[in-house]
């Protein structure tokens, strides 16, 4: 029987369906890889769902500082469209999603500062999918340091603003440390996400189980992180788990527990995120890098995500994926023109991609 709080989501699914038939197919991204030219894709681009906010930032720029400019402007507004046209309860459940890019765009922030980049490269890595405008986003890449920018976000009622600022003054004379604080905004994060406001058990439901799979991503990482210290010989911080994800406990203790990093992946592969191992061990082999294997790890999550597009069609999935999809194409189309105005080979552009 069909759950009768669902038609909230009837309206807006119709609407975003529409929406998703303007999404770029796999093939764009292929066929722009196949031509041999360094040159960007612009005439495609203007014929596609971006020629509007290409063509205005055109006016004002020139090449791939124009398109990054489109495709900032797109995603702000394609996401404060679709938010605006759900009703409260599917808006709740949407923001729960959409509030995970703000506090990725705020720890991308404070990275940016502790390495000391400049601000105008703090500010390219970002992208306003979230509350914050770009506007907003430019000025905290401004900041001077960590501080500054707790400070700004609880001028602006940023929901986690005081957890930031409570995890870079409770050092008790320690340097900053951005992994104790990433884990204390996610952990923030995840609290209230899991909160769900009033919708529909089915759509709760939904969005709970994808919750359940992010959280699941930041244990892992934070217990690989434990181990890489300890392989290293050196002393990580004790961690506990964020609750809610679909692995237990013990399962983290465990991973957390593995003398090395090899160790560590192979008590991944008993767990769903397997694939992201079998793919992933040829590429860190070759690098030795953490990183190189997380990326691997995330993919999974982001599959999740977008594939709830063609899931529920009654359901809020189709919203969620959708942005997903949107924000997973505007990260693939900001990677594939950086790489053409770099004159990178179009085999290591692809690598870069995250085709869905």
């Amino acid at each position: 029987m069909r759950d009768a709080s669902m038609g909230e989501c009837d309206y807006l699914n119709a609407r975003v369906r529409a929406m998703g038939s303007e999404l770029l197919p796999n093939e764009f991204f292929e066929q722009t890889l196949g031509l041999e030219t360094d040159e960007l894709p612009m005439d495609a681009l203007l014929a596609s769902a971006y020629g509007p906010a290409l063509r205005e930032a055109l006016t004002r720029q020139a090449g791939i500082a124009a398109v990054e400019a489109a495709l900032r402007n797109d995603l702000a507004r394609t996401f404060a469209r679709v938010r605006g046209m759900a009703t409260s309860g599917p808006r709740g459940l949407l923001d729960t999603q959409i509030a995970r890019w703000d506090v990725q765009n705020v720890l991308a922030v404070l990275r940016g500062i502790v390495t000391k980049a400049k601000p105008r490269d703090i500010a390219s890595a970002l992208l306003p999918a979230g509350a914050f405008p770009e506007a907003q986003l430019t000025e905290l890449a401004l900041s001077p340091d960590p501080l500054s920018v707790a400070r700004k976000l609880a001028t602006w009622n940023y929901i986690f603003a005081f957890e930031l600022h409570n995890s870079l003054v409770d050092r008790h004379g320690l340097p900053f440390d951005l992994s104790r604080t990433e884990r204390r905004m996610y952990e923030a994060y995840y609290r209230w996400a899991l909160a769900l406001p009033a919708a529909s058990a089915s759509n709760r439901r939904i969005v709970r189980s994808l919750l359940s799979e992010q959280i699941d991503l930041a244990n892992v990482k934070e217990a690989l992180d434990v181990v890489k210290h300890k392989d290293a010989k050196q002393a990580p911080e004790r961690f506990a788990p964020i609750p809610g994800g679909r692995l237990p406990a013990r399962f983290i203790a465990r991973l957390a527990q593995s003398a090395t990093l090899e160790e560590a992946f192979s008590v991944l592969d008993e767990s769903y995120f397997a694939l992201g191992i079998e793919k992933g061990i040829l590429a860190y082999g070759e690098s030795r890098s953490l990183g190189v294997m997380e990326r691997f790890l995330e993919e999974l999550v982001i599959h999740a995500g977008c594939r709830l597009y063609r899931q529920d069609l009654l359901s809020i999935s189709v919203p969620i994926g959708y942005l997903w999809r949107k924000y997973n194409e505007t990260v693939n189309l900001r990677a594939l023109c950086r790489g053409r105005s770099a004159r990178m080979p179009s085999n290591a552009i692809r690598k870069e991609l995250l085709l869905v």
